[in-house]
């Protein structure tokens, strides 16, 4: 059928006898009704620089893991209005004694669990940090309710993190 694509990855063979990866790409491009004056054209590329890039982001990530997913304290990405949560350590779980997936279901659960008395200065803070993007966050410390009734005090702090151009892209 004119204009079907084929798009795969391969290893090959240089002369030294180094293997690397490609990826090739075919097209046909017609279709005649004789198969023997089919057109087709590809186009192979060496992509050693792309799977080295993504080895090394493999490894950055699983580095980040480690560390998040084995320390103690609660560690978080969020977005800087906080409606979103792009990661939350396991640590969540057991301090707050919610899953980690409530909080990706709804970002702000999180402040379900605040002690009455002190959600008011909890909000403060996070319009203050909204009122000062850029600078670090030190919350007021506060208490959260548990579901089980357990009463935890908890030490927060928010670190904007800032693309290259100076943009606010996340809160940790």
């Amino acid at each position: 059928e004119r204009g079907y694509t084929d798009l795969y990855e391969k290893e090959y063979i240089r002369k030294d006898g180094t293997i690397f990866p490609i990826e090739n790409q075919a097209y046909l491009l017609n279709n005649p009704d004789n198969i023997d004056d089919a057109i087709i054209a590809g186009f192979v590329r060496d992509i050693s620089q792309r799977k080295s890039d993504e080895a090394a982001r493999h490894e950055i990530e699983q580095r980040f893991r480690q560390v998040t997913e084995n320390i103690n304290e609660v560690f978080w990405l969020g977005s800087p209005d906080w409606q979103e949560i792009y990661y939350i350590s396991p640590a969540y779980e057991d301090k707050w004694g919610r899953t980690t997936q409530s909080l990706y279901d709804n970002p702000v659960s999180w402040m379900e669990a605040v002690y009455p008395d002190d959600k008011e200065l909890v909000e403060e803070d996070i319009v203050r940090s909204q009122d000062n993007m850029g600078e670090n966050i030190v919350f007021r410390d506060f208490r959260i309710v548990k579901p089980n009734g357990e009463i935890r005090w908890i030490k927060a702090r928010a670190y904007p993190i800032k693309t290259s151009e100076g943009e606010i892209s996340r809160i940790a």
